[in-house]
């Protein structure tokens, strides 16, 4: 088992939150797109929910297999009205834009703390 730096499991309990909150938004935007009938576009939204979800999973299971504790923390209501189509995807790079920049903190704190090559192939690999 590989220690952690009490920063990095912060860090890491963060995005894990993150991810769930982008699951949410997601799930509003599938939930948009059904409304309006843009059953394909509401497909592509649930497959973004089930991947984020499983980001978020794949941080929950590394913390508790290291004996930190995962803490899931109170998700903010995501955006429940868009504009049209577009704004569902111009909302979603955002989104996507902000957990990338978190991620990659996260994978320069791990390198900071030359915990880089023990965390990323556990996150990735499993």
């Amino acid at each position: 088992m590989y220690m952690i730096s009490e920063k990095l499991a912060q860090a890491l309990n963060e995005q894990m939150n993150n991810e769930f909150a982008a699951a949410q938004t997601y799930l509003s935007m599938a939930s948009y797109c059904e409304y309006r009938n843009y059953s394909g576009f509401a497909h592509y939204y649930l497959q973004q929910v089930e991947e984020e979800r499983f980001h978020a999973m794949k941080i929950y299971s590394y913390l508790n297999d290291r004996g930190i504790h995962a803490v899931i923390t109170e998700i903010p209501a995501p955006t429940t009205s868009f504009e049209n189509l577009v704004h569902t995807f111009e909302v979603a790079l955002e989104q996507e834009k902000k957990v990338t920049k978190s991620f990659y903190a996260i994978m320069d704190l791990a390198w900071e703390k030359r915990t880089r090559d023990n965390l990323i192939p556990q996150l990735v690999l499993g």
